[in-house]
């Protein structure tokens, strides 16, 4: 198998109103050790070089918005083959494909759905989406996963299993996904802690555009409320 690097780009479209990023993140069983973190805040500073071009190229705002990363993983049984026989490769099927969204735009509720990652890694991007963004009503945090036939077979009650089996059958150890913390203070003088960085997003994005969490807790929901995050 070819030494390759990932993630790189693998389709983009940059016209008026719209912007379009697909990455290719390689094989989880091929690379090593892959970092979902890292991976993110990659492609999110290639994102952030497009909208800079998008900017000085066109005044207007976008009404089109995809960005996502695709990653290829096996199943058990090809796991059990690709061991076995020590191969370096397997055919792939459309339920080997898994997408990630850090950024999601939902234009039939004028929404950007965001994974955590971002707050910490990128904050800025979203400051700028939310001013390109034509007509944006609302942002949404939310824990992303990969979407794809094989590990969605696997999920029942436990939405993070793709994580642990990414994590264990995989061996990718260092592969995270962030989760959100409410309830410390700021960390020090120059780290801001989760709470910092979102009521610095509150104060610098429009307040028209309402923020929305999922999966939180009664407390943390409180917490928000206080601060006037939602």
């Amino acid at each position: 198998m070819n030494e390759k690097k990932f993630p790189t780009l693998g389709a983009r479209i940059l016209k008026k109103s719209k912007i379009e990023l697909l990455f290719d993140g390689g094989d989880l069983w091929f690379r090593d050790n892959v970092s979902a973190f890292d991976d993110n805040h990659y492609i999110l500073k290639e994102l952030q070089k497009e909208i800079s071009i998008y900017k000085k190229k066109f005044k207007s705002k976008i009404t089109s918005f995809e960005f996502s990363i695709v990653y290829k993983i096996p199943n058990q049984n090809q796991l059990k083959y690709i061991k076995k026989n020590k191969k370096k490769y397997y055919k792939i099927y459309d339920f080997n494909r898994h997408y990630d969204f850090p950024i999601f735009y939902n234009n039939k509720k004028n929404q950007l759905d965001v994974n955590f990652d971002i707050m910490v890694t990128e904050p800025d991007i979203l400051i700028e989406l939310s001013n390109l963004v034509k007509n944006l009503k609302t942002i949404c945090f939310i824990y992303s996963f990969l979407d794809g036939d094989f590990l969605n077979s696997l999920r029942s009650d436990d939405d993070f299993i793709d994580d642990e089996f990414i994590k264990k059958q995989l061996k990718n150890k260092d592969w995270f996904r962030y989760h959100l913390n409410l309830k410390d203070d700021f960390i020090d003088d120059e780290v801001l802690s989760d709470l910092g960085l979102l009521c610095n997003l509150r104060d610098k994005i429009d307040k028209k555009i309402k923020f929305k969490f999922l999966y939180l807790d009664k407390d943390e929901k409180k917490i928000l409320k206080k601060n006037s995050i939602i």
